[in-house]
């Protein structure tokens, strides 16, 4: 089947969301002086930053979870989530400076799958391709801004809007104009797909001729 447009799940199928989480958890850390103790102290910081690094997942888990389900917007979220370990570890920091710092050092975290480039460039010289993403608008438009997929990459789309532009951009279209590829079945649910999309999981960067 030609398919026109190409629309990519961004994080776990073209980067890598832990890495780019676990560094700018780390980096967040260490500019607001977290580990600026003596090296007798070290050893004990770095055990107690795993412990904080572990209770955030585990919140911010259950916050994206609240999200989907209609309990939470997301201007709330980014900002919660620090409320809470702040709280829960006694740590003296503002939850909105933190939020805005991590959010910053998250922006610039691009860690790229071994086959990224060369699938957006396949798939660039043969459709138009837009990435979805359930992630914060502005995270993520400087994620792929400051990658090497910028130039192969024609437009965003959030996945939370993604019936809306189905249903009001693509909808005179015929129903074969495009498709959506993730590593991630649950994806598709959480993208609010509309029942004509038709998708195809890319459980390997080998799977990619089959949109030829």
């Amino acid at each position: 089947m030609k398919y026109e447009l190409v629309l990519i799940d961004l994080d776990d199928t073209l980067f890598d969301y832990s890495k780019t989480e676990d560094s700018a958890f780390r980096k967040t850390f260490e500019k607001m002086g977290f580990f600026e103790v003596s090296e007798i102290k070290r050893e004990k910081m770095e055990e107690n930053y795993e412990k904080i690094k572990k209770r955030y997942k585990e919140i911010n888990l259950q916050l994206w979870k609240d999200l989907e389900n209609g309990k939470i917007d997301k201007d709330r979220l980014r900002v919660l989530r620090f409320e809470r370990i702040i709280e829960e570890f006694g740590l003296g920091y503002d939850s909105i400076g933190m939020s805005e710092l991590y959010l910053k050092k998250l922006g610039e975290g691009v860690f790229p799958f071994e086959m990224t480039e060369k699938l957006c460039e396949y798939l660039h010289s043969k459709y138009k391709v837009g990435v979805v993403t359930n992630g914060i608008k502005e995270v993520q438009h400087s994620r792929i801004e400051n990658s090497e997929i910028a130039k192969y990459i024609d437009k965003l789309v959030l996945s939370l809007k993604l019936a809306y532009y189905c249903h009001f951009s693509l909808r005179s279209l015929p129903l074969s104009y495009f498709i959506i590829v993730s590593k991630l079945p649950s994806s598709l649910y959480f993208f609010q797909t509309p029942s004509f999309l038709q998708a195809l999981y890319f459980p390997s960067s080998e799977t990619f001729p089959l949109l030829q």
